[in-house]
């Protein structure tokens, strides 16, 4: 379906462009000086443990890693739906026929 690829399109598209890229290197700085020989990612749990987690936190806040990823996202999604906006009106006025008549089917 179009949304969710062009939700999966934004998100690989965020995770490879330079301000993310570095902002996850400073993540990991950040959580090899704080928790010897973490495994993880920004995105993940991979090696989460209770020793990790407030670091964890700490990094992804102090690298601004969460607010890049969105406003990557944000500003690649903009593009897209500009592009794909005929078909997402064309899906969404579907969808909203679609509740209407379950709506009347339910006696709602």
């Amino acid at each position: 379906m179009l949304v969710e690829d062009l939700l999966d399109e934004s998100f690989a598209a965020a995770m490879e462009e330079s301000r993310v890229v570095a902002a996850t290197v400073a993540w990991e700085e950040c959580m090899a000086g704080q928790v010897d020989g973490y495994p993880g990612s920004p995105a993940s749990g991979e090696g989460s443990s209770p020793r990790a987690a407030v670091p964890h936190v700490e990094c992804k806040d102090s690298s601004g890693h969460p607010d890049t990823v969105v406003d990557v996202e944000r500003d690649f999604l903009k593009g897209a739906m500009a592009e794909h906006e005929e078909v997402l009106t064309e899906r969404r006025d579907a969808l909203r026929k679609q509740g209407e008549v379950s709506l009347e089917v339910l006696g709602w």
